[in-house]
């Protein structure tokens, strides 16, 4: 009687695990489609709550019936990589010869653990929305690019962030880090935009050369018109969802800016943070404290601090606050920003406060490297 049970339940938990693995094993039909990098985490912080490690990535695939997958990286130059994929096991996926473990597999979310490095990643993914887009890609920019957007999600404190997208794949995020502040921070991103079968996608990216851009990560565009937009929510919350078109002032700000201007820079007057006192005592850096020079056309702006003249193009923003220099570095490989807020503007006036005071020479001896006032207070000159 006790070996009839005892192989009554060996069948049993037998036929339990059979049924069990075949209940476990991977639809290959939920992998298949476009997928975007949600985010993706390192081990080492995967007990940090601040979600600080959560880092994004301008990343998609594309999971083919052929066993073909494509991955598109965008950002500085956006690449397209074509490769194999199958499943090695019900929970090992095998991309490129590279076995990654798959955390989860739902209709809308997959996660994928790479082993194959010093250490383990963590990668979730999320399938873009099914909408109707009215726009193509380049009416969709033309939009992005007539407008200041205001979103006013971002931050519980009820403080408005504005962002205006240039020409130059540079985008100017302004808002102010408390409601009380007097004056707005800028920050400088970078951004694109791109189409992949049927779906538009806005996203950012960071450019260490040139020192542009602090983000990267990838939204949906879900709905846009003339007066509005809405993307997919984002980890890093550099985006809300939802925004709408500000008024511009049209006040023709690019004829008062025209001219010579002169600002006297004075070590009584803030230089900035994180300055190098050691760096000021071998001579390497100079705190400049004499004038500086604009000389503004509609063309070019040239800029005179001591014997050191450089030459930008420069725009100012849709609302007349925001002053753009940019120059293209000896090597071309993009362009260097600049970036201020106009505090004042009048006839004879001219008040902004820089977002980065540092002006490097290029130059074989001392000083390397000049640093004015955050803020410049210009008037104009003969």
């Amino acid at each position: 009687m006790k070996k009839t049970t005892l192989s009554t339940l060996l069948i049993i938990l037998l036929l339990l695990i059979t049924l069990t693995s075949y209940n476990t094993k991977v639809n290959t039909n939920s992998l298949l489609g476009v997928w975007m990098l949600e985010y993706e985490i390192n081990n080492r912080y995967i007990n940090d709550t601040s979600n600080f490690h959560k880092n994004e990535k301008p990343v998609i695939l594309d999971f083919q019936k052929n066993n073909i997958l494509t991955i598109k990286r965008y950002g500085i130059k956006d690449t397209t990589i074509r490769t194999k994929w199958f499943f090695k096991s019900d929970s090992i996926l095998t991309i490129d010869s590279v076995d990654s473990k798959i955390g989860k597999l739902k209709k809308n979310r997959l996660s994928l653990i790479s082993y194959n490095t010093e250490d383990t990643l963590s990668y979730n993914f999320k399938r873009p929305k099914k909408v109707n887009i009215k726009q193509n890609k380049k009416q969709i920019k033309n939009i992005l690019l007539s407008n200041i957007w205001e979103n006013k999600n971002l931050f519980s404190d009820g403080t408005i962030t504005n962002y205006e997208f240039f020409k130059n794949k540079s985008m100017i995020v302004r808002y102010k880090r408390h409601p009380n502040d007097s004056l707005h921070h800028l920050q400088l991103e970078n951004w694109g935009l791109a189409e992949y079968k049927n779906y538009y996608f806005l996203y950012n990216y960071s450019n260490m050369y040139l020192g542009r851009g602090n983000w990267e990560q990838i939204n949906q565009i879900l709905e846009i018109t003339s007066n509005s937009f809405s993307i997919s929510c984002s980890e890093n919350k550099l985006y809300g969802d939802t925004f709408s078109s500000i008024k511009k002032n049209n006040e023709n700000f690019n004829e008062k800016i025209l001219g010579n201007w002169k600002s006297k820079n004075s070590k009584d007057k803030f230089y900035g943070k994180y300055i190098s006192t050691k760096q000021i005592e071998n001579g390497n850096t100079i705190l400049y404290n004499d004038e500086l020079e604009f000389n503004i056309t509609k063309e070019k702006l040239y800029c005179k601090i001591d014997s050191l003249k450089i030459t930008y193009d420069w725009v100012i923003g849709k609302d007349g606050k925001t002053l753009i220099l940019e120059y293209k570095d000896l090597l071309e490989m993009g362009t260097f920003i600049k970036f201020a807020d106009i505090l004042e503007l009048s006839k004879n006036k001219l008040k902004i406060q820089l977002f980065n005071s540092n002006f490097y020479t290029g130059a074989k001896n001392k000083p390397y490297e000049y640093i004015i006032n955050r803020i410049q207070e210009f008037t104009r000159t003969e």
